[in-house]
């Protein structure tokens, strides 16, 4: 990945200088207007920037563990939710996203404080994963996880830019390995929370909605489990060492520059199609496995199917740049996400459906990770963080909004297999678009 580990530590005197491939109006051109709060640091124990990113990832995404498996779940039968309904509330974390996420970007790029900034987000998805279990209306749901959403949504985002930075020279080979520990985490708490639900069962405390019903009714465990990994996720972020990279700021205005960047702008419009096909599908997927006669033990054994090859492929990030592109990895990402979806859809066979979820592993490396080391070749470092709320926005907001909302209205109309079928066609369609919208991006621009 030497395009991206070309960036070095870089003072506020040699912060201007520029690559002879970039014109003058392009973001990625170098001036002086950047700053840092302080003097750079360059003695920054990089094990205890590894081992503090590892921690905010594993509690980060550990978090999610205990949400993203079960909260539509959760919103249909425990809470009684319509399928429509619970595409509304789980359709205002991109929407809410699309709003913050900026927001965040240019308060980390204008402070230079994005290790605090994570930390906030922290602590504020951990107020509102607690509060959930309080609701018990659609518009109780609908507030709360809107107000999760101004949190919950930029912690991609945020994270990756801080740990690129936090890693310094060498961040882009080093990132696979710090993020897989979130990997790791997102797939312990999946495949242990349904057996700890039983043991909780007799506890006599239940948090959230506690449905006879529902095939477990006690599920509303899973806000505590998130609540308390978001809380730990945000000390570790307090604990990253701040480098120059961390600190670098950026003037008022400066984010604008990103619009005259039409290889931005392509990379864009091609996140907006790939998280339109991913992520109604992926939320709506509880459904899906439950219209086969599957249960909540069903659905975490899909995602140890699911991560088991997401784990080395992420750890390999690095080195998988280096022979494949960033181009090329993004393209195997999308192509497997349109298969998986495809398959998921049309098949009626649960041994099929359970064994196509592996693919989930080449997406999370290809498109999830990819792009956002494609986005970061693109910006200059004092608009990296702006850099990638930017792709959230349009990706993981837009997109994102756009993929639940009608991936709701199509389980009420299509039934529970039209989400799925939907999004592979369209992941299909942004496949065969990545040679126009994806052009070879520059080597890591500086500043």
């Amino acid at each position: 990945m030497s395009e991206v580990a070309s960036a070095k530590h870089q003072g506020p005197l040699n912060i201007g200088r520029a690559n002879a491939d970039v014109s003058n109006n392009s973001p990625a051109r170098e001036s002086n207007a950047s700053q840092t709060d302080e003097p750079a640091s360059h003695h920054v124990d990089p094990r205890r920037a590894s081992l503090t990113l590892s921690l905010l990832w594993a509690f980060g995404l550990g978090g999610l563990g205990f949400i993203l498996p079960f909260y539509t779940l959760y919103l249909t039968e425990n809470a009684g939710l319509s399928g429509t309904e619970a595409g509304i509330v789980v359709g205002l974390l991109p929407l809410m996203g699309m709003v913050m996420q900026p927001i965040w970007g240019q308060i980390g790029d204008r402070t230079g404080r994005r290790n605090r900034v994570v930390a906030t987000i922290c602590f504020g998805a951990s107020l509102f994963y607690a509060l959930l279990a309080r609701q018990e209306s659609f518009l109780g749901f609908a507030a709360t996880t809107a107000l999760l959403a101004v949190f919950l949504t930029s912690f991609g985002s945020m994270t990756m830019s801080a740990s690129i930075a936090a890693l310094d020279e060498d961040g882009s080979h080093r990132l696979g390995r710090v993020r897989v520990w979130g990997t790791l985490a997102y797939g312990l708490v999946v495949v242990t929370f349904p057996l700890c639900l039983a043991a909780l069962t007799g506890v006599g405390i239940t948090p959230g909605i506690a449905n006879p019903g529902s095939s477990e009714p006690v599920l509303g465990w899973m806000f505590v489990g998130a609540s308390a990994f978001a809380a730990v996720g945000g000390v570790a972020a307090l604990a990253i060492p701040r480098t120059h990279a961390t600190r670098v700021r950026a003037h008022a205005g400066e984010w604008l520059q990103l619009l005259r960047e039409p290889n931005l702008l392509r990379a864009l419009t091609f996140g907006f199609l790939a998280y339109m096909s991913m992520q109604g599908p992926m939320h709506m997927f509880p459904i899906l496995v439950r219209s086969h006669g599957g249960e909540v033990d069903a659905i975490a054994h899909m995602w140890i199917w699911m991560i088991a090859l997401e784990i080395p492929l992420v750890f390999v990030l690095g080195r998988s740049v280096e022979l494949l592109g960033k181009r090329g990895i993004v393209a195997i990402g999308i192509g497997a996400s349109a298969i998986r979806w495809l398959v998921s859809g049309l098949t009626g066979d649960m041994t099929v459906l359970t064994a196509v979820q592996i693919l989930h592993g080449v997406t999370v490396w290809g498109v999830m990770m990819g792009m956002p080391v494609y986005i970061d070749a693109l910006v200059p470092n004092r608009l990296r963080s702006t850099g990638q709320a930017a792709f959230g926005f349009v990706g993981a907001g837009l997109g994102a909004v756009a993929s639940n909302f009608t991936s709701g209205w199509l389980v009420d109309v299509g039934g529970a297999g039209a989400p799925a079928i939907a999004g592979g066609a369209l992941g299909l369609a942004a496949l065969l678009l990545v040679p126009l919208l994806l052009p070879r991006p520059p080597s890591r621009r500086g500043g």
